[in-house]
């Protein structure tokens, strides 16, 4: 190993966020709180009352309203971008252009061409400097999932079936109604299907149930793979027990499917009680931490991201406009998608090179 290798695993690397929301909360208090290697030294938010409210809270001086100045500052080294999803396209080209490594939220960017522009821009770089926030590679029930599939134990895997439930509403700051569900959860699961799979989505028929007010509170798709499998996955808003994800892989030879951690059942007078969780914090709040830790260590050691990368930024984004047009047309839809470049089919890039990070 070099010694500037060396020299970069050991300085700290200093963190600039740009949005100060729930997301940009979250990540504020991992880098600050526990975090080891990195270090929170700028905030930046359209609101400079909001901005100085966070920076304030995680001992942080340097507060900037316009994020692309943050990326531009000398004191920071690397992005976290939680700020509105319309905005993440801008600021991931601005961080690429400025060669900083940067962890963005989903989605990867507002539009698909968004998406594309980045996938395009860090392939003519050779450089992949972009991890997408799908955080759910990062929990340990999928990760075994997953690996139980790689292993062959399941056979030849055939369908994917997902849940996801949230007590909150389809509403978001994605666009419009038919298309927040899509944007602000569908997403997420979209990712799942990829990551647990290992195939890419070829096409897609999405249903929408609303209310009165246009709002999206229930969300039913069928996705088919690429060797021929399929996936059933459902986002529900409109039970409002909890916050639940599960995801169940089936195969030739058996299932495998995700169960929720650290929760209590009660088996008493021929009945079973189960806890489970009111929000995404409580349930992936260790998976966000696994995220910014190896998204750090990647970052130290000038490795290519831990997680996500922007090309399962951009398919992600393809399926979900796939997903909106099927919704407004009411029939099934292809996904449309650009060849996958050579910079993401290395075994480097995406999720096959994580390892989950020593604390």
């Amino acid at each position: 190993m070099t010694a500037q290798a060396n020299a970069s695993q050991t300085a700290r690397v200093r963190v600039g966020l740009i949005g100060v929301g729930l997301m940009g909360a979250v990540h504020a208090h991992n880098i600050h709180d526990v975090v080891k290697g990195a270090e929170l030294v700028a905030v930046a938010d359209v609101s400079e009352a909001s901005a100085k409210s966070l920076a304030d809270a995680v001992d942080v001086d340097q507060v900037f309203v316009d994020g692309r100045e943050l990326i531009e500052a000398e004191c920071v080294d690397a992005v976290i971008v939680a700020s509105p999803d319309v905005t993440h396209g801008p600021l991931v080209l601005a961080s690429i252009e400025a060669g900083k490594p940067v962890l963005c939220e989903k989605p990867l960017a507002g539009t698909v061409a968004e998406a594309e522009q980045i996938v395009r821009r860090e392939s003519v770089l050779e450089q992949p400097l972009v991890q997408v926030g799908f955080m759910r590679e990062f929990d340990a029930t999928h990760r075994a999932v997953r690996d139980v599939a790689r292993s062959g134990r399941l056979g030849e895997i055939v369908m994917l079936r997902g849940q996801h439930i949230s007590p909150g509403s389809g509403t978001g700051s994605n666009g419009p109604a038919a298309n927040a569900g899509v944007i602000g959860a569908l997403i997420h699961d979209i990712h799942s299907v990829r990551f647990l799979t290992g195939q890419e989505i070829v096409s897609v028929y999405v249903r929408n149930r609303y209310l009165q007010d246009g709002t999206a509170h229930l969300i039913t798709g069928n996705f088919g793979l690429e060797d021929g499998g399929v996936a059933a996955v459902d986002v529900n808003f409109e039970a409002r027990f909890g916050y639940a994800v599960n995801a169940e892989l089936v195969g030739t030879l058996g299932t495998a499917s995700t169960v929720y951690p650290h929760t209590r059942t009660v088996f008493e007078g021929a009945t079973t009680q189960r806890d489970v969780t009111m929000s995404f914090q409580d349930r992936f709040g260790a998976a966000y931490l696994a995220e910014a830790e190896n998204w750090i260590q990647s970052v130290r050691r000038r490795e290519p991201p831990a997680g996500p990368s922007a090309w399962d930024g951009y398919a992600a984004s393809a399926v979900a406009d796939a997903c909106i047009r099927s919704i407004a047309s009411g029939q099934p839809e292809r996904v449309e998608m650009i060849p996958r470049p050579e910079l993401y089919l290395s075994s480097a890039v995406g999720p096959t090179a994580f390892a989950v990070a020593d604390r």
